[in-house]
C-alpha cells in the first residue's frame, strides 16, 4: 500500500476550478430554460428576465469555477494537516509491466587479426 501524505493545494485547487468552470458551462443552458418557457406561456405583459438570464448564464462558468478553486484549495489544505496527523490515504498501486522489451545486447563483431608476417611494410610519407 502507497500512502498519500500531501496534494498540492493549488495543483488541487487549479483542477477543481476548471472541472467546476465546465460544469458550469453544461448548466448554463438549463438557465436559459425558464425565461424561455415563460415567454412561450401567454402571461400578459410580464415577459421580461431573458436578459437577466443570459447575464446569468455567462456568469455562471465563471462563478462555479472561483468558487470550485476557493474549495479545493481548502479542502487540499485540511487533507494535508490531517495526514500529517493521523496519517495518509492509502492507495494500492499496480506497476505496468513494460511496454516495450529491450533488445539484447548486440554482439561485438569478430575481429580479424593478421600475423606479423603478413602485414605489408609501412609506407613511408610523401612530401612533395
Amino acid at each position: 500500500m502507497t500512502q498519500v501524505r500531501s496534494i498540492g493545494v493549488f495543483s488541487a485547487a487549479k483542477i477543481n476550478g476548471l472541472l467546476c468552470g465546465i460544469l458550469g458551462l453544461l448548466l448554463a443552458p438549463f438557465v436559459l430554460l425558464g425565461p424561455f418557457f415563460s415567454l412561450l406561456g401567454g402571461d400578459g405583459g410580464k415577459r421580461g428576465g431573458f436578459g437577466a438570464a443570459i447575464f446569468v448564464a455567462v456568469l455562471l462558468p465563471i462563478f462555479y469555477g472561483v468558487i470550485g478553486f476557493i474549495f479545493a484549495a481548502v479542502m487540499a489544505f485540511i487533507y494535508n494537516a490531517i495526514s500529517q496527523a493521523i496519517g495518509g490515504l492509502e492507495i494500492e498501486l499496480e506497476s505496468p509491466g513494460p511496454a516495450i522489451v529491450p533488445a539484447p545486447p548486440a554482439l561485438p563483431p569478430p575481429s580479424v587479426e593478421l600475423p606479423p608476417s603478413e602485414l605489408p611494410p609501412p609506407s613511408p610519407p610523401e612530401f612533395g
